[in-house]
C-alpha cells in the first residue's frame, strides 16, 4: 500500500480570466476506464472523470498500458524495443520517470473556482509529481500563456512534512 501525498495546486489568470480558466479545466479533464472487481469471474467496467488527469498533461504511450512490471524474461525483446522507443520497458517505469509517481492523481476535485483563480486538490502515491509540474509549466507557457501556477503544495501522509513545490 502506498504512502499518499496530498497536493493542492492554485492557478492564477492574468487576462480574460473565466475564458482562460475554462480552457485550462478542459485541458486537464480526463475520463478513465475503470474495472471494478465483482467476483473471481466477473468485473464491471465503468468510466470515471478525473478533473486533474496526468494523461492530459503527459500521456503514457498506449503500447505500455498493459505491460508487466518488472518485465518478465519472455518479454525482454519487446521490452528493449519499448525502452528504445518510449524510454521505459513498462507502465510502471514510464510513470515513475515521467510523472514522478506510479499512479495517476486520485480523489481529484476543484476546491475553488473564482474569476481569476482555480484551485485543485488531489492525492498521489508516494510523493509530489514533480515531473508533471515541469511538463504542466511548459504547457501553460505554450498553450495558455496568461495562466500561471501560483502555488503547488504537498503534505505527505504522516502530516509532518509540508513541501512547497511552487
Amino acid at each position: 500500500m502506498p504512502n499518499w501525498t496530498s497536493n493542492e495546486v492554485r492557478f492564477k489568470s492574468r487576462i480574460n480570466s473565466k475564458q482562460q480558466l475554462s480552457r485550462l479545466k478542459k485541458r486537464l479533464r480526463g475520463v478513465e476506464e475503470c474495472e471494478e472487481y465483482i467476483s473471481p469471474t466477473e468485473t464491471k467496467k465503468s468510466k470515471e472523470v478525473n478533473v486533474f488527469d496526468f494523461n492530459k498533461i503527459h500521456k503514457m504511450p498506449k503500447a505500455l498500458e498493459n505491460t508487466i512490471s518488472p518485465t518478465r524474461d519472455e518479454d525482454k525483446v519487446k521490452a528493449k524495443r519499448r525502452l528504445k522507443k518510449y524510454g521505459a520497458e513498462n507502465w510502471y517505469d514510464w510513470k515513475c520517470k515521467n510523472w514522478g509517481t506510479k499512479w495517476n492523481s486520485v480523489d481529484t476535485e476543484i476546491i475553488e473556482d473564482e474569476r481569476d483563480g482555480l484551485t485543485y486538490s488531489f492525492n498521489t502515491a508516494w510523493d509530489c509529481p514533480r515531473e508533471v509540474v515541469e511538463k504542466l509549466q511548459h504547457i501553460l507557457d505554450e498553450e495558455l500563456p496568461f495562466i500561471s501556477i501560483e502555488s503547488w503544495g504537498c503534505v505527505h501522509e504522516d502530516g509532518q512534512e509540508f513541501e512547497q513545490i511552487i
